[in-house]
């Protein structure tokens, strides 16, 4: 299957040496794509209604007009120059002459729309993502796995110009809506979290798009994590039944080695808010577990056995809440499983809010627990080069880019050796401390970002008391928050030890029933 970007612009199709024509041109659609904002404005506010045009002010049924009196390749034109598809809709409700001329190009609108949506800095990773989708198999052929893998990351030549297939664009948006809703979920997430520990955010939370400007450069960041998470799991999902492991020095090494530094920690802070956000479903589960424990009351052999002999190795449902099981950091396993299940898989488990939603969620615990996981893959990470990454740094302090890393990535590498200098198992105290940056996402957030936040310096304050003026000394620098944010292991009491004091008390009754009854029977 073969998918490739059209970049169409029309302008570009006018002869260069006619400036006039084409400055004339451009002006013409700047002046358009006012008017059409002024319509879709009025449209979007109802998504379910169509307004009336003689119901509209006068001025905007004028711009109406205006709009539906310009040549059909013009109308094509803005069309596809529309930022997103629910631009698209408000346009077509307000206008019929536009839904007569759409639905002839339909889709080529369609494809150009996607590729704007997505952005194009964004695009080849998506469509990298649905062509090799088809990879999520436990018989995937490894071939086709390391075939891709040579190209991963290579320069790409020029692309042919065609479009996608309607099917291929819905696709696409598909995957985007999910990606979207986890950049925005991470960003209110760790926004949350830090407020707790640095009070000035609080109130820039009530409106946080509006007031940290968290709309650009953050999302970017943030949808080529979570693609590259959706890539990585496309390629290297390991349930226990699969037939041909990708091991992770490979994984290594022809995937994660060839991601610049700054995108393995902005993949990284991804992976440290995806565990925590697994593991409070988790702590969700195990309530539902004891609850339905006590609900269930006592087995029928209590009296011949001091422990619940359901948390063995025979039931894997009952061995996942099981000491032994938290032994065998079996949750764990399951948290870095779920990663590589799939975007929207994920998304499920998260959205579940009851019980049995919940536990269908959980998946198939015989087969959803990895041999090989993220982090060993991460682990086996070669040493970080020097030289190309603080060069690069340099040029990022004074410019936000998705090409480069923001302040905080320099910041950090000052103040800190990077766990990967001598592989990520070495170094545990500025491992630990590297974790806590993640925890709160040092490497999305916009350098305007960071310095609203005051994550990188100290802040100094004043305050008045009784007419003294007192210096208040906020350190809230990002070395502080270290043990507040970072996964935490689930080592926390088993659900077995947590049920066995009802157990007792069961067992306690049963054996006194046997007593008064005079038979174990």
């Amino acid at each position: 299957m073969g998918l490739f970007i059209q970049v169409t612009n029309t302008v570009q199709d006018i002869p260069a040496g006619n400036f006039f024509l084409r400055n004339n041109f451009i002006a013409r659609i700047l002046y358009y794509w006012a008017l059409l904002f002024s319509i879709t404005t009025v449209h979007s506010m109802d998504k379910f209604s169509r307004v009336p045009m003689a119901s509209l002010p006068a001025s905007t049924q004028s711009s109406s007009s205006s709009l539906e009196s310009l040549p059909v390749e013009i109308q094509v034109h803005i069309l596809g120059s529309l930022p997103d598809v629910k631009t698209l809709g408000s346009l077509l409700r307000a206008s019929p002459q536009y839904l007569q001329v759409y639905q002839d190009v339909r889709e080529d609108a369609v494809s150009q729309i996607v590729c704007n949506q997505i952005t194009p800095a964004i695009l080849p990773l998506a469509i990298n993502v649905l062509q090799q989708s088809y990879l999520r198999s436990h018989r995937r052929p490894r071939s086709k796995v390391l075939e891709f893998l040579e190209m991963f990351k290579e320069p790409q030549s020029i692309l042919p110009q065609t479009t996608f297939s309607l099917e291929n664009s819905k696709k696409l948006l598909k995957i985007h809506y999910i990606v979207e809703y986890f950049a925005d979920a991470f960003i209110t997430d760790r926004l949350n979290r830090l407020s707790k520990y640095i009070p000035q955010i609080a109130p820039l939370l009530v409106d946080a798009n509006a007031s940290l400007g968290i709309l650009g450069i953050e999302h970017h960041r943030l949808t080529r994590a979570f693609y590259h998470l959706e890539l990585y799991g496309s390629l290297f999902y390991d349930p226990e039944i699969a037939d041909d492991v990708i091991a992770v020095q490979e994984q290594s090494s022809l995937f994660l080695a060839k991601l610049p530094g700054w995108e393995t920690e902005e993949f990284l802070c991804v992976h440290e808010y995806l565990l925590d956000s697994l593991s409070g479903y988790l702590d969700q589960v195990e309530e539902d577990f004891i609850q339905d424990y006590v609900e269930d009351g006592p087995p029928t052999d209590i009296a011949k056995n001091p422990y619940d002999m359901r948390f063995n190795h025979d039931d894997e449902y009952w061995y996942f809440f099981s000491m032994d099981g938290q032994d065998a950091r079996i949750q764990n396993r399951w948290m870095e499983g779920s990663l590589t299940r799939g975007l929207k898989t994920l998304q499920d488990i998260l959205e579940s809010h009851t019980a049995d939603e919940r536990y269908d969620s959980l998946g198939d615990l015989t087969i959803d627990r990895p041999r090989n996981t993220i982090k060993q893959a991460l682990d086996a990470l070669p040493c970080l080069r020097d030289q190309p990454e603080v060069s690069r740094c340099k040029i990022a302090t004074r410019i936000n880019s998705l090409e480069s890393p923001n302040d905080a990535w320099p910041w950090a590498l000052k103040k800190w050796a990077h766990p990967r200098k001598g592989g990520l198992r070495s170094h545990s105290s500025t491992h630990q401390q590297y974790n806590a940056l993640r925890g709160w996402g040092y490497l999305i957030w916009s350098d305007e970002t960071l310095g609203i936040l005051g994550l990188l310096e100290k802040r100094q304050s004043t305050d008045w008391t009784y007419k003294e003026k007192t210096a208040v000394i906020h350190s809230y620098r990002a070395e502080d928050l270290t043990g507040r944010f970072g996964n935490q292991e689930r080592r926390g009491t088993a659900v077995e030890v947590r049920t066995r004091s009802q157990y007792e008390l069961w067992r306690k009754e049963a054996l006194e029933a046997v007593q008064s009854s005079g038979s174990i029977d």
